[in-house]
């Protein structure tokens, strides 16, 4: 059965936010202005925790009973990855269009220092796959009522992870508006840094729900909430094959 939600302005304020903020990303990526893009995804993120748990509108979750139910938010899941598929098309036809054993792509892109794979980007991937590890020792060990910190360690993980990439972006020796293969890197791995903030959110607000609510209410948010943090882990990972790693081989 469907929950009765009242009418409400509040969906026409947080869209009237999320434009605002993906205007502060292209800005932020740009004019490779980190400081700006950090603080103003910090403050997107506790915003909308902040929403969820002091608006008359949501203070009883009735906001989050109706998304989180696991069919509808399996809906949300699937159009997040043809939303991903189509960011990939793009990487694939900006990147691998051109033949990178051709010496007119490497005159093409003179001046272009690539990130090297192995340096910040794995250390990411190491921070994603742990993180994605202590998500599950949590969900485990919370079946059997224990008490555990490892929720928390994940979160940890994925804020390193965003600050890593904040830092990505600033040393980068190219821009979002340098040829084909800037516009794809920053769009895809862009994205994907939003998609992790959002990922923190879902993890928040399980965290602050769970200490006032019983076992079964919060475990279908529990759940579905690790089922996107996994989502955003195995996105990352194809990031890492395609955008870094294979890009890097292929260039040098």
């Amino acid at each position: 059965m469907l929950t009765h939600i009242a009418p409400s302005f509040y969906p026409f304020y947080i869209s009237i936010f999320l434009s605002l903020f993906f205007l502060f990303l292209v800005y932020s990526i740009y004019f490779k202005s980190s400081i700006v893009f950090l603080f103003f995804s910090l403050f997107f993120l506790f915003s909308l925790v902040f929403f969820f748990l002091f608006y008359k509108e949501v203070k009883d979750f009735s906001i989050l009973q109706f998304f989180f139910n696991s069919q509808y938010f399996y809906f949300f899941v699937f159009s997040e990855f043809c939303f991903f598929f189509g960011v990939f098309w793009t990487v694939f036809w900006g990147i691998y269009s051109f033949d990178y054993f051709n010496s007119n792509y490497l005159t093409y892109n003179q001046g272009i220092n690539l990130i090297y794979p192995y340096g910040l980007p794995l250390l990411n991937t190491l921070l994603l796959l742990t993180s994605a590890c202590f998500a599950t020792i949590y969900h485990e060990l919370f079946f059997c009522y224990k008490e555990d910190y490892s929720l928390i360690i994940c979160f940890i993980f994925g804020v390193l992870f965003i600050l890593i990439q904040f830092y990505e972006f600033n040393s980068a020796s190219f821009t979002i508006g340098y040829s084909n293969f800037g516009s794809s890197f920053f769009l895809s791995t862009g994205f994907h840094g939003f998609h992790v903030l959002l990922g923190l959110f879902f993890i928040l607000i399980f965290i602050f729900i769970s200490k006032f609510y019983f076992f079964y209410y919060v475990l279908n948010y529990l759940n579905v909430s690790l089922i996107y943090w996994h989502f955003v882990d195995v996105i990352w990972l194809f990031l890492f094959v395609f955008v870094y790693t294979i890009v890097y081989l292929s260039y040098y």
